[in-house]
């Protein structure tokens, strides 16, 4: 069942239940997933390692970014939620355009960089990591982010996108015309799906790599680098699918007419799960992998891991940053 400016349903929840979600939303989940970004990007900033490894640090730190805007996308869009129930319509369309504008750069910026983190992964292991030119580096990210903020800026024209019609009296989505899925089809062809295929490609090459050129007894490298290839390569297949998932509400709404309890289910599903997973997972992976955040977190000291015994003539430099600070808890 839609709704209009004027006739709010409530026909599925009631404006409490609506307010209870959204609300355990806005003051519980974005403050626990804020706080936890927040948290490991200090702990990058602090570490010693990662301030002797610029291009990673930089990388991982954009990362972050990412997840934190999308964070505030997610909070945004619940505001605007919560708005609509309490029956300030005009301004909760108005917020609401402004979460989907922060989600889309969110999950562009999400996807871009972990190929760029790919891709630098597989130059210092294959090639060492004085091939990383940190100014090239940064260029490129900067051009990144500032393509990323002007590509979404569609989400405020009525003639891609339109807000009016607020489903159940409490749920604001955007409803496509052709100019919006001409929008959203080519943004996810250039940033999604070619950021996904690079990734995993790379990722692959990558443990291949490892597997071939390096000789060790199995405690330090492989765990730390194959793994953590592994979970980067798991995430964005999760992702793929919670993308898609994220999707399924809007189309349902607009064009299959799927019962609304069905709309509402994978609303809520997507605001509690699709939406956490860009935002959560970078920050444990980067606890779980790499010591020296989780040292700098806990304010402690482990003792040191065995050195590899053999390295091949190719890759023995150019993965000591690895090997050293790199460990699957």
């Amino acid at each position: 069942t839609g709704g209009n400016l004027s006739a709010p349903a409530f026909s599925v929840l009631s404006a409490e239940d609506y307010l209870t979600l959204d609300l355990v939303c806005l003051l519980i989940v974005n403050p626990a997933e804020v706080f936890l970004t927040v948290l490991v990007f200090t702990a990058v900033v602090r570490s010693k390692v990662f301030k002797a490894s610029i291009p990673q640090r930089n990388i991982h730190l954009c990362i972050l970014l990412s997840g934190l805007l999308m964070s505030i996308a997610s909070g945004t869009l619940t505001l605007s939620w919560i708005l609509v129930v309490k029956g300030k319509i005009e301004v909760g369309i108005a917020f609401c355009k402004v979460g989907y504008y922060f989600i889309h750069i969110g999950f562009s910026l999400g996807n871009v960089l972990l190929a760029f983190l790919a891709v630098t992964i597989h130059i210092i292991i294959t090639k060492g990591v004085h091939r990383i030119k940190v100014l090239h580096l940064n260029i490129a990210m900067l051009v990144l982010w500032m393509v990323a903020f002007v590509v979404p800026i569609p989400y405020f024209i009525s003639h891609f996108y339109n807000f009016n019609e607020i489903f159940d009296g409490a749920i604001c989505f955007a409803q496509f015309h052709t100019l919006g899925y001409i929008h959203s089809i080519g943004s996810a062809i250039a940033t999604d799906a070619t950021s996904r295929i690079i990734s995993i490609g790379v990722i692959i090459a990558t443990a291949v790599h490892v597997k071939r050129n390096t000789y060790t007894d199995g405690e330090v490298l492989s765990k730390a680098v194959v793994k953590f290839t592994g979970l980067l390569l798991l995430q964005n297949l999760v992702g793929l699918t919670l993308s898609t998932v994220g999707y399924i509400p809007i189309i349902g709404y607009a064009h299959i007419r799927l019962p609304s309890q069905v709309i509402v289910a994978l609303h809520y599903l997507t605001l509690y799960f699709s939406l956490r997973v860009p935002i959560i997972v970078p920050p444990l992976l980067m606890i779980a992998v790499y010591k020296p955040i989780m040292k700098t977190i806990c304010f402690c000291t482990t003792p040191a891991n065995p050195k590899s015994k053999r390295f091949s003539k190719n890759t023995s430099s150019s993965i000591a940053w690895f090997s050293e600070n790199s460990e699957i808890l």
